[in-house]
């Protein structure tokens, strides 16, 4: 309230403000607006004129909201060239009204649906815990509305009033994979195939609530811009999901050069053998003749003269033909052994 005092002639005009403040009850149903009338005397007005102000004063709630992601929300999901069905992933937002007064809100979410490395996102819902609105595809929402970096997916929901001291749960869930997985890993380039190959997305959502900032106002997302005037932003939370692939390395071509290698290291190991001689095999007392040979070879005798050759060759003559003399022949044996056997009756007679 604004109390004016006025001087006569011409002494200062002096101004008394007085901030007037009061308690408002949150049960009482306000209206958009209020008006304030302001009324100020003097002991020198005229009582027949009134000095009167009304004033139109825009009524605001401050209202108090946290924005949460559940503990159990998905938050990585991994494929492999063996496994690459699609799986399930979910993310819940939570809404919590910590204020006195209820109020209207819409909430949207923002998703893409692809992403690199061929990713997808298909039968996507959102869906109210608590069944209070529902949530539709919207091709309305301009790029400028999706707070993601890639083209995203706006699902809005319907307006429904956030109870004082309550929450509000939403649900996104669907099903993503890597599409063409399978021949991505076959059409691999072949030293790849030894060692197999990997990659990575980062899947981002990404929720705003939106109310009236005629009627409620949240202190805690006023920001200063540059120029020193304020702006209201909506608060908004993101969440990402981690998601990696996986090609395995081929365990069929792996096997199969390693046993293609060990068999041409044996074959080569098996000619070297071969040329040297390992493979040849030896008859019985050829081991003893070459034992034989070796230490003959081993063992050198001098060598001899021709005086020493004759005298040894004279020498062998010798007792050659003393063996023949000295030995009878067959048939000499035989006469004489009949002869002294053909004169021992006759002997025997003439003794008589």
């Amino acid at each position: 309230m604004t109390c004016l005092t006025f001087f006569r002639r011409c002494r200062p005009l002096q101004f008394h403000v007085t901030i007037l403040t009061f308690k408002a009850c949150d049960s009482y149903d306000w209206n958009d607006t209020m008006f304030m009338t302001i009324a100020a005397e003097s002991d020198n007005q005229d009582p027949n004129r009134t000095s009167t102000l009304t004033k139109s004063i825009s009524v605001q709630f401050e209202v108090k909201m946290l924005l949460t992601v559940k503990s159990d929300s998905t938050t990585y999901l991994n494929f492999t060239s063996e496994e690459p069905a699609p799986k399930e992933v979910t993310i819940t937002y939570r809404i919590y009204n910590t204020g006195f007064k209820d109020f209207p809100v819409n909430v949207t979410l923002f998703f893409p649906t692809k992403l690199e490395h061929n990713f997808e996102m298909k039968s996507y819902e959102v869906v109210m815990k608590q069944n209070k609105t529902k949530c539709t595809a919207s091709t309305d929402q301009k790029s400028k509305d999706c707070p993601l970096e890639n083209k995203c997916v706006a699902m809005v929901c319907n307006t429904f009033d956030l109870e004082k001291h309550s929450a509000a749960e939403f649900t996104l869930s669907g099903k993503v994979h890597f599409r063409d997985l399978d021949q991505k890993a076959a059409n691999l380039p072949f030293l790849k195939k030894y060692k197999g190959d990997s990659g990575k997305v980062t899947f981002m959502s990404a929720i705003k609530v939106q109310y009236d900032k005629d009627r409620y106002v949240l202190e805690s997302h006023t920001q200063k811009n540059k120029g020193g005037s304020t702006e209201s932003q909506f608060p908004m939370r993101k969440t990402e999901v981690r998601v990696d692939f996986i090609i395995l390395p081929n365990k069929l071509l792996i096997i199969s050069t390693g046993v293609g290698v060990g068999l041409l290291l044996l074959i080569i190991i098996t000619v070297i053998l071969f040329k040297l001689g390992c493979f040849k095999r030896k008859k019985f007392g050829e081991e003893e003749e070459e034992n034989l040979q070796d230490s003959s070879a081993e063992i050198p005798f001098p060598a001899l003269t021709k005086s020493d050759q004759t005298s040894e060759d004279n020498q062998n003559q010798e007792e050659a033909s003393h063996l023949l003399s000295s030995t009878p022949t067959n048939g000499q044996i035989g006469q004489s052994e009949t002869d002294n056997k053909s004169d021992q009756p006759c002997e025997e007679n003439a003794s008589e």
